[in-house]
């Protein structure tokens, strides 16, 4: 089980935050056992929301128990509506949902654990290029990956992908990222074709709806997207480095392709989005 003390637990939290706000979220000396001293400020208080949504989720994550997710999802929809738009880090990635970091630790590689709010909607597609998203979807972590279901429908289908010696119509892909922001506010990262071939043969197709909840051992390959016919879809989602370190990810991609540029666009305005899942969540 993975543990932190209160200070790690609150610095992994407030790093979540847009760096616009960053002076006015709470320190240590704002708490005494663990309970705001002063619950009057909104980002105080969205802090203290999500120390206990993610307190919850963490335990029960750990202990192999069933979530609350009504009750976690209520504090961490809470802790994103109170605040002004720019306090909020959104972006979407390359296998085209909305991310909202809430929680990230990365000192000890070992320990690695990064907890996200996913969202899929069909609003979000104008930023993205789907052909792209498309031909790069099948992936691999370098960490053990846990969803959790809040709302729609999401299909999850695993892969056994392994090294051809002959001509194949997919490759091995490296991902090499570049972390500075451009003047159009984005993040980009590129897939890299290596010089070897992957034959990749699908071996499950599931479906999980709300209150579903499945994982992906690290370095295991799967694709993982929404069923439109439900609207919008989200899950609450775990990266942990607890079940064996298995080196870098891979994505595969057309042999046909050298190189891939994948623009992540920032920003993105979520309010609404979380509003659309408080309804679905409390249907």
């Amino acid at each position: 089980m993975m543990t932190h003390d209160f200070e790690t637990m609150l610095h992994s939290i407030n790093r979540c935050y847009s760096k616009v706000v960053s002076k006015g979220l709470p320190s240590v000396n704002d708490f005494k056992n663990g309970e705001l001293i002063k619950s009057g400020d909104i980002l105080h208080k969205s802090v203290a929301l999500r120390i206990d949504a993610l307190n919850e989720l963490r335990k029960a994550r750990d202990t192999n128990t069933r979530l609350n997710l009504k009750d976690i999802w209520s504090k961490i929809s809470e802790s994103i509506k109170i605040l002004p738009v720019e306090a909020t880090i959104s972006s979407i990635g390359s296998q085209g949902f909305l991310s909202i970091p809430l929680f990230k630790y990365d000192t000890d590689i070992k320990a690695f654990e990064f907890i996200r709010l996913h969202i899929w909607d069909a609003s979000l597609d104008k930023y993205v290029n789907t052909k792209t998203r498309d031909n790069f979807s099948v992936h691999s972590h370098l960490f053990q990956a846990d969803s959790w279901v809040l709302c729609g429908q999401i299909i999850n289908d695993r892969y056994i992908v392994e090294a051809s010696d002959t001509n194949e119509v997919n490759s091995f892909f490296g991902i090499e990222y570049n972390g500075t922001l451009n003047e159009i506010n984005q993040h980009t990262s590129t897939a890299q074709r290596t010089n070897t071939f992957a034959k990749a043969k699908q071996i499950s197709h599931e479906i999980y709806m709300q209150e579903g909840n499945y994982s992906i051992r690290a370095g295991e390959f799967h694709k993982s997207d929404s069923n439109d016919k439900f609207g919008i879809s989200a899950t609450l989602f775990s990266f942990t480095s607890d079940n064996n370190f298995q080196g870098p990810s891979c994505v595969i991609g057309p042999s046909n392709i050298e190189s891939s540029e994948i623009n992540r666009k920032d920003s993105i305005y979520s309010k609404e989005l979380i509003i659309q899942i408080d309804e679905r969540v409390n249907l």
